[in-house]
């Protein structure tokens, strides 16, 4: 990777910005934004915060008060909320999923542990993620970000060739019920439906390097926990070329681990990212909220 490494240079560099402030977390992916209260930020200040999430790709909001209504009114500032397959919205807000996980829980297995780009098997996936800190344990709970963006530009010509015309074959099997009865029962404070993967068993195909709606910038577009083949491609032809591709959209250099802080809001693009939960924070509590905004179709 020594090669990559060099050719990385300033690929997440801030760029000039009057209503808000900007501060990279790495030199691949991720940035700071403060300046702004998300409760009610102005125009200009949007304009910048969807430029900065074009650029950044993950955005992470400090020192932010905001109530279930608060986060679900910023969410809708980039477009329709979209529906969560699996898990039951709060009463009041059923576009806000509250994802806790209580200190006394017998099992240390959490929701989203593995690599993914949010419900990828969907017809429409959602474009962006927005997940906000109500309560985070004293150490651990990191959330990991990879930028498949860069990861499919730094890419040899010959390897961009191959991947352009095929389609990765996108799946919720994982979570039909006689696969995911037992690791569904271990969370014992989230309202989540298994039975729903009955609905949700049949299979998309989206493109394996997929063109951003706003910026047109090409990025890999794979889930490691949904993708399970390429379309036209027997098993053992694909699962060497896609082992490939998620070992290294998820090498380090690619990579954010971003250390949470109550009142923090972090907002991804889906589109070109994948993301993980550390789970290392057994016998402590963590709460968050998400919102998810309906993308496009991806073909």
């Amino acid at each position: 990777m020594i090669n990559l490494t060099l050719s990385v240079g300033l690929a997440n560099r801030a760029s000039r910005y009057e209503h808000i402030r900007v501060r990279p977390a790495t030199g691949s992916i991720g940035a700071f934004v403060g300046g702004v209260d998300l409760r009610h930020p102005t125009e200009a200040a949007m304009e910048e915060i969807r430029r900065a999430i074009d650029d950044h790709l993950v955005l992470v909001f400090e020192d932010q008060t905001l109530e279930p209504a608060d986060q679900q009114a910023f969410s809708m500032r980039f477009g329709e909320l979209g529906d969560e397959p699996f898990v039951d919205g709060m009463a009041d807000h059923p576009k806000v999923i509250r994802l806790v996980k209580e200190a006394d829980e017998k099992s240390a297995v959490s929701y989203g542990g593995a690599w993914h780009t949010d419900w990828s098997f969907l017809d429409r996936p959602p474009s962006y993620s927005l997940l906000y800190a109500k309560d985070i344990p004293a150490y651990g709970g990191d959330t990991v970000f990879a930028n498949t963006r860069l990861a499919y530009e730094l890419l040899s010509d010959t390897m961009k060739a191959l991947l352009a015309p095929l389609a990765g074959i996108h799946s919720a099997a994982v979570f039909a019920p006689e696969r995911s009865a037992d690791y569904f029962g271990k969370m014992e404070n989230m309202s989540l439906k298994a039975e729903r993967g009955i609905a949700q068993h049949r299979n998309r195909t989206h493109p394996l390097v997929r063109t951003h709606a706003q910026t047109s910038r090409k990025a890999l577009y794979l889930s490691p926990g949904y993708t399970v083949g390429i379309e036209g491609m027997p098993k053992w032809e694909s699962e060497p070329l896609l082992s490939f591709l998620f070992n290294y959209c998820t090498d380090p250099l690619f990579c954010y681990r971003h250390h949470w802080q109550p009142g923090m809001l972090v907002m991804w693009d889906n589109r070109c990212t994948l993301h993980r939960l550390v789970i290392d924070y057994h016998g402590f509590r963590r709460e968050m909220h998400r919102t998810t905004v309906l993308g496009e179709d991806p073909a």
